[in-house]
């Protein structure tokens, strides 16, 4: 198993910065944590509900079909994109061997320690991604054009 290390070891409870997370079309993605049990290990590390984060949820089956490849979480220079530091309360770290070998979650799995699969499998929660629409834009476009008018007839009067 390749762990790759994470740089802090103190839960963040601020939102999620914009490197932490990737957008696929109408879904934002985080890779939250390298276990899929709310309370893990001699350390007792704790991974936080999505509901931690504003907005943050679990992935619908659908969705969890669907999921980013390993690939959409690399960047270019081979590190990975990921928020551990924001969901666990220990971990700082994910497993890119186990997301490649398929094990990957979102919904929680019960806490048999008997279940390899439960330790083996990475967390990925989901948010929708409020993209304005081209409609709402141009209200909002058209809106700001009258204002700029209505301003300049009022400095001329």
């Amino acid at each position: 198993m390749l762990t790759v290390a994470g740089s802090s070891a103190a839960l963040i409870a601020t939102d999620l910065t914009s490197d932490v997370y990737i957008t696929v079309g109408a879904l934002d993605w985080t890779w939250a944590s390298p276990v899929n049990i709310q309370f893990n290990g001699p350390d007792q590390n704790e991974l936080k509900a999505p509901g931690f984060h504003d907005g943050w949820r679990f992935a619908t089956v659908d969705e969890l079909a669907n999921h980013p490849l390993l690939s959409a979480f690399t960047r270019g220079d081979g590190s990975y994109i990921f928020s551990t530091e924001y969901w666990n309360t220990f971990y700082t770290h994910v497993d890119p061997g186990d997301f490649s070998a398929g094990y990957v979650r979102s919904d929680w799995t019960s806490t048999d320690p008997n279940n390899a699969f439960e330790y083996l499998a990475e967390t990925v929660y989901v948010r929708n991604n409020l993209v304005p629409e081209p409609g709402t834009m141009m209200l909002l476009g058209s809106g700001l054009v009258g204002l700029a008018g209505y301003g300049r007839r009022r400095m001329k009067k």
